[in-house]
């Protein structure tokens, strides 16, 4: 018990009492969520295990991974159980082994205090990955999700590759990750509960709601970080 409690202690140290308390109330939230509508387990821990996993790396923590891993694995599930088939095809294929990629890059960029050094896109940059994203998503709505059957061909098609673009830029630790972030939980929201309508999982609206809030705040306090880090250099 000590190993978690110094493991806990260490990931939550130098974190505002409110981005604490935040963190237990999301975990709550989806639990309780989860219980009174009676989602499946595994809905549940796609939901608390995806939420931690957004706090951690929006904190820039390493072990954000971990979570991420079980949360992949969960997600996908519960997407193919909604015929949500571009979200599982996401997760499998692309979240999956990026999680490990990710991991590996992070270790590669920490700072003294153990969080990982924040980066911008140049203008290049923004504009090769607004070019992959629309591109991306007519050829994978129309050449794969359409063919498959999929229930929202257009909006799951948007998620999945905006997500694909979001990760790789996760992984760069840039700070426009958080710009589609902001996009694609909003979209996600509409996705689900359209999903709910047709018996699917509640929790899921309840998980991409708690990430829509994270990704604006960290979206902020990442702007707020590298224009200290540029200001020190």
């Amino acid at each position: 018990m000590t190993a978690i409690q110094n493991f806990i202690y260490g990931e939550l140290k130098g974190w505002h009492w409110a981005e604490v308390a935040w963190l237990a109330f999301s975990v709550t939230l989806c639990v309780i969520c989860s219980i009174v509508v009676n989602d499946t387990p595994i809905a549940m821990i796609a939901a608390v295990t995806g939420t931690i996993y957004t706090m951690l790396a929006g904190k820039g923590k390493l072990s954000c991974y971990a979570f991420g891993l079980i949360n992949v694995l969960t997600y996908a599930s519960v997407s193919y159980t909604s015929e949500l088939y571009g979200e599982v095809i996401l997760n499998l294929l692309w979240y999956f082994p990026m999680m490990f990629v990710g991991a590996f890059f992070w270790s590669k960029n920490l700072s003294n205090n153990q969080i990982i050094k924040k980066e911008r896109l140049s203008a290049r940059g923004r504009f090769v990955a607004a070019s992959l994203l629309f591109c991306g998503m007519v050829a994978f709505a129309n050449f794969v999700l359409i063919p498959l059957g999929d229930s929202q061909p257009f909006v799951d098609s948007f998620t999945t590759v905006a997500q694909m673009v979001a990760m790789a830029l996760t992984v760069r630790r840039c700070i426009e990750q958080w710009i589609l972030w902001c996009i694609i939980n909003a979209v996600s929201i509409f996705m689900w509960v359209r999903a709910a309508m047709d018996n699917g999982p509640d929790v899921m609206i309840v998980m991409w709601s708690l990430w829509f809030i994270n990704s604006v705040v960290f979206l902020i306090q990442w702007i707020k970080a590298t224009k200290q880090e540029t200001y020190q250099k």
